[in-house]
């Protein structure tokens, strides 16, 4: 999906984005889904704002929006706004937004490139549960959560560019 998603909207000096070629593409407004808008948040602890985490009989995951939210967000976004607006904050400090969790998995980690050695903070994410999130299994002891946030939330990002697509009348998706 995030090879995709790059194609789709990711100009370089170099080569167009297929959404670019359109045009005016890039007057259009993005659907943005995250949960509650960074910029709201006053602590600074983890936030992951494109998934929830389900649990149910005793598993506990990462899951994109688009699977457990009923309704379509309504808040739209320039494209600049939308790409570069941060998604996702770890512990160790890390930011992220949609363009850093698209390119480093379409550039390194299996998209169009898998990558002997990836982004340290992206491995810190995707391999090491920097989000910092625990939860107690069984007895007294937590255990730190490793779960890799970075396919649910690429997942979601691909649900907001159908989205988009489908408010410019170039796609028409069904239900989630």
């Amino acid at each position: 999906m995030a090879l995709h998603i790059r194609t789709l909207v990711r100009d370089t000096p170099r080569s167009k984005s297929l959404l670019g070629q359109l045009g005016s593409a890039f007057t259009w407004t993005f659907v943005d889904s995250v949960i509650v808008p960074l910029e709201t948040i006053t602590d600074q602890g983890p936030y992951h704002g494109l998934m929830s985490i389900h649990m149910a009989g005793g598993k506990v995951e990462f899951e994109p929006l688009c699977f457990s939210e009923t309704d379509r967000p309504a808040r739209r976004r320039s494209f600049l706004d939308w790409w570069t607006r941060m998604v996702m904050r770890d512990t160790k400090g890390g930011r992220y937004t949609r363009e850093d969790l698209v390119l480093v998995v379409a550039n390194q980690d299996g998209g169009g490139h898998v990558d002997p050695s990836i982004d340290e903070a992206y491995g810190d994410l995707s391999r090491d549960g920097s989000l910092g999130i625990t939860f107690e299994v069984t007895g007294p002891q937590p255990r730190r959560w490793t779960q890799n946030p970075v396919p649910p939330a690429i997942r979601q990002i691909a649900q907001e560019v159908l989205w988009t697509l489908e408010n410019q009348g170039l796609a028409e998706i069904g239900p989630n």
